[in-house]
């Protein structure tokens, strides 16, 4: 007993259909109990019409056999073909019995078949006024009857009395409570059926469903190389959602992959001025010290604590999408920031300004100063003494266009992309031993998107870069 419940907690979720399933097969069953019952519906209404119509088929043959057998004048009958009236069908009640009855026009019987006598009365039907022949049901207490009436013509088309026609409707009642019984007695095992097919179809329906949750299980930080690999047309549904996870995955790769690029080289960056902390400390402890001597250490430990916070600053800044780089309500006078702030930290270092006046930007200024030195530094940084570097700025209609121009190593094209992600270093300032963390173009790319504007680089004929940023304007009157 102990090992029956075991199996079954272990096994359950496999035996019982899971939620989703039992939706899909509690919707199936409804729509094919509900298809299943309109069938029979349908079939059964469609029986009876045909069985009716077949009736009505033999009752009129036999009412145009019956009208060349008499005649009626003066309201007498007169008997034209005795043999037709003589058939054991109007005689006893056979299999499939006739009922004769005729009438004159006052609606009085004066004819009728021999088998009348076996039966209870036959109630005179009314005719309707509208020729040819009329069919109506009546139930009498023997059995239901199906009743045809004609008009009885004498020979110069005038109506001399009216003609009745029954038969009994006990083999289409017999036949559609057969249906009824039959349809009673299999419902139960039609609706097992159903369920039983709802519920694997259900699975199989989802069975794709089930594969892509195996793959996405498989797929961590670690294996990030499986995909989900179904053969469906990609306008279909299980395509579609083929596609999505496997372009949410390259996404998630792209992302873990940035992260550990991320990691390693913020690691490094600052692992540097870290290390150079550390050994310019360990210089000045290992023993006393001129005042000179600890004067320079100091200045060493500033410019690498400085290093140290600028890298911090721009990684926190990257981190948070530059939120804090725009606010909606904040204006700055751009003339005036690179006036009043950049300008004199390059007087010495060859940057010429061409700067219109009274430009007008929505930000932060202390961010976009951040984007101008970065910019300055790495114009200045590629390119040799002597060479002068421009920054430019003017109002192009509804733009403002800045420009550094450098005269130095210059980007290739193949790399004009890759400088703006965070830590790309190019190939050729590693191997010219230039210092640099790869995250100056990264934060000067997401403080300009941050501000509505654009930034790429160009060509600077007949060497050197160009870096155009494309800010919108701000009219202050």
């Amino acid at each position: 007993m102990a090992k029956a419940i075991s199996f079954w907690k272990k096994h359950r979720s496999r035996i019982l259909p899971r939620q989703t399933v039992r939706r899909i097969t509690l919707l199936n069953v409804i729509v094919m109990i509900g298809l299943y019952i309109l069938v029979n519906v349908f079939t059964f209404g469609l029986l009876e019409y045909l069985l009716e119509e077949n009736l009505d088929a033999r009752l009129s043959h036999e009412v145009e056999h019956i009208m060349n057998a008499f005649a009626i004048e003066d309201g007498e009958i007169i008997l034209t073909n005795p043999r037709e009236l003589g058939e054991s069908d109007l005689i006893t009640v056979t299999e499939n019995p006739f009922f004769l009855q005729v009438f004159d026009l006052k609606g009085k019987q004066i004819l009728g078949s021999e088998n009348l006598r076996y039966i209870a009365s036959i109630p005179h039907v009314a005719y309707a006024d509208e020729g040819g022949y009329h069919f109506v049901d009546i139930q009498t207490e023997d059995f239901p009857l199906r009743i045809c009436t004609a008009e009885v013509l004498e020979s110069d088309g005038t109506v001399s009395g009216f003609m009745q026609l029954a038969t009994p409707k006990t083999g289409i009642h017999a036949v559609e409570r057969g249906l009824i019984i039959f349809n009673l007695l299999t419902f139960p095992l039609m609706v097992l059926l159903i369920v039983v097919a709802s519920v694997i179809l259900a699975r199989k329906s989802l069975a794709p469903v089930s594969s892509v949750i195996n793959v996405a299980r498989t797929i961590s930080a670690s294996n990030l190389q499986e995909r989900v690999e179904y053969d469906a047309d990609p306008e279909d549904e299980l395509g579609k959602l083929r596609d999505t996870l496997n372009d949410l995955f390259d996404r998630l790769e792209r992302q873990i992959d940035q992260i550990s690029q991320f990691s390693d080289n913020a690691s490094h960056q600052l692992m540097t001025p870290l290390t150079a902390l550390k050994t310019e400390l360990e210089y000045i402890l290992r023993k006393d010290r001129t005042n000179q001597e600890y004067h320079d250490s100091m200045l060493v430990i500033r410019d690498r604590t400085e290093k140290m916070i600028q890298i911090v600053s721009t990684m926190l800044i990257l981190a948070k999408q530059c939120e804090a780089c725009v606010d909606g309500k904040s204006v700055f006078n751009l003339s005036r920031l690179v006036d009043k702030s950049v300008r004199d930290l390059y007087r010495e270092e060859g940057v010429d300004f061409w700067i219109e006046d009274e430009l007008y930007v929505r930000g932060k200024s202390e961010y976009f100063q951040m984007v101008l030195q970065n910019l300055i530094d790495n114009a200045l940084k590629y390119s040799d003494n002597g060479e002068r570097v421009t920054l430019s700025a003017r109002r192009v209609e509804n733009d403002i266009l800045i420009e550094i121009a450098d005269q130095g190593i210059g980007i290739p094209p193949s790399d004009r992309d890759k400088v703006f992600e965070r830590f790309y270093r190019n190939p050729y300032s590693e191997e010219m031993g230039i210092d640099g963390h790869g995250l100056g173009l990264s934060l000067v790319r997401s403080v300009v998107t941050a501000m509505g504007g654009s930034v790429r680089v160009a060509d600077n004929e007949p060497r050197g870069t160009r870096i155009l940023i494309s800010l919108p304007s701000m009219l202050l009157n």
